[in-house]
């Protein structure tokens, strides 16, 4: 069973910072199947999810210097608490959420303790769309949502990082595919 993991454009290798966190998707491949895309969230999405809890750090580092006394800074910290949880709750999700395109099917996987995942055949995929803002375009980010054939649309996780890059490994193995159905059928 060969397993290759897309890094960047037209570099393939063996390992990848996502091989630990994709153990699932390593367990339920079929044979003959291989791994050709992980997608991954943008920078973006850890820069606005670490954001609020920076900016209550430094409210309450400059009350701190101008010299506010101790009840008020406590009062202050309250903000950072909840920055903290915002902070750790984007992080989980991030660290959850997956989408692994195989030669033979998509996989979205999100969760942690309640895991809900999802496998759609390739040749189950009628279209896609990619949202973009002007800062993904610019940036290089955005949210792909899919049309199924009897699933209707399926959002995946957004801020993901290049989705042309995931619309062209997604279209190019369906056009392999079909490639395939079409040589089995001339044979028989």
């Amino acid at each position: 069973m060969k397993r290759t993991f897309l890094i960047s454009k037209n570099k393939k290798t063996k390992k990848s910072k996502d091989n630990t966190r994709a153990l699932y998707v390593n367990k339920t491949l079929q044979p003959e199947e291989e791994i050709i895309y992980v997608s991954r969230f943008h920078w973006i999405y850890t820069l606005r999810s670490i954001g609020p809890l920076l900016a209550a750090l430094a409210v309450v580092f400059g009350a701190w210097l101008v010299g506010v006394a101790t009840p008020f800074l406590l009062i202050l910290a309250l903000p950072v608490l909840f920055a903290l949880g915002h902070f750790l709750k984007r992080m989980a999700y991030k660290w959850t959420n997956r989408v692994v395109i195989t030669n033979k099917r998509l996989i979205v996987q999100k969760g942690w303790t309640k895991r809900n995942t999802m496998d759609l055949g390739l040749d189950r995929i009628l279209g896609h769309k990619i949202a973009e803002d002007a800062w993904g375009q610019t940036l290089g980010y955005g949210k792909f949502i899919l049309v199924g054939a009897g699933v209707g649309e399926i959002e995946l996780p957004g801020f993901m990082s290049n989705p042309a890059r995931f619309r062209r490994a997604l279209t190019g193995k369906k056009a392999d595919l079909d490639d395939d159905e079409d040589d089995e059928e001339e044979a028989a």
